[in-house]
């Protein structure tokens, strides 16, 4: 949740910034240029170690490995094949090396063809509780704008109001639903 306020708060205010200061600042100093666009990047930088873990994972237990065009799209340029020894190469394990208890045929389990997006369907979603909470914080816009107030009133409006909305709730409510489809997600994965 912390991340989607961080990158909220980052868009109002390069958003402000970009209709406000930018463009009056360029349109004084440089009348008819295009204003600079201020753009807050708060992605998360993917963490190279664990892709090669599993990268290693996978071709250590399938044989698989990424092509040097991935290779390179994904750790960057620079890359060269090298020669392989054959003797070198892994040994996969073969099923059929492992002996099979005397008398009995393979075993399977049998799918209950329950999966967790079935289970996270199945939770009501607080449809009222965010029906109240958005009405309540969407009210007093929604009335300004019936009075008929321009845009930069509108803007204005929204730039006072904005301290004053009450989100608490709603906030909490996400989150909540959040950290269910996240821990079920865990929980179903793991099982």
């Amino acid at each position: 949740m912390f991340n989607q306020v961080v990158q909220s708060d980052g868009y109002l205010i390069a958003s402000s910034f970009n209709r406000s200061v930018a463009t009056w600042l360029t349109k004084w100093n440089f009348p008819g240029a295009v204003p600079p666009r201020l753009l807050f990047v708060t992605d998360e930088p993917t963490d190279l170690n664990g892709q090669a873990a599993r990268e290693k994972l996978i071709y250590e237990t399938t044989g698989l490995c990424p092509t040097l065009e991935r290779i390179e799209t994904i750790y960057g340029a620079g890359w060269a094949v090298r020669a392989v020894q054959s003797a070198a190469s892994p040994t996969i394990p073969v099923p059929s090396a492992i002996p099979a208890p005397p008398g009995e045929g393979a075993q399977f389990a049998e799918a209950n063809g329950f999966s967790a997006q079935h289970a996270v369907d199945a939770v009501p979603a607080p449809d009222q509780q965010f029906q109240a909470i958005v009405e309540a914080m969407i009210q007093p816009i929604l009335a300004r704008m019936k009075e008929g107030i321009t845009p930069e009133e509108l803007l204005n409006f929204l730039g006072e109001s904005y301290p004053k909305m009450h989100y608490q709730q709603l906030t909490e409510i996400l989150d909540r639903l959040m950290f269910a489809g996240n821990a079920w997600g865990r929980i179903d994965g793991h099982s």
